[in-house]
């Protein structure tokens, strides 16, 4: 991932217990913060990874 800059934008994600709980236990597996989980899990998730379709690729937030 790259490095962070002054281009960061911040974001709001809900989710519900279960969601929290597993995602914070494999946070701590891997010793790191929940945050950092999730940059990592979107900078390697199928939406940030896929080719375009029909020439179109929709942004995060679209």
């Amino acid at each position: 991932m790259k490095g962070l800059s002054d281009n960061v934008i911040g974001a709001q994600i809900s989710l519900d217990r279960e969601e929290y709980q597993l995602a914070k236990k494999q946070a701590a597996v891997l010793g790191i913060s929940l945050v950092e989980l999730i940059r990592r899990d979107a900078g390697t998730s199928a939406c940030a990874t896929a080719k375009p379709v029909d020439g179109v690729r929709r942004e995060a937030g679209d």
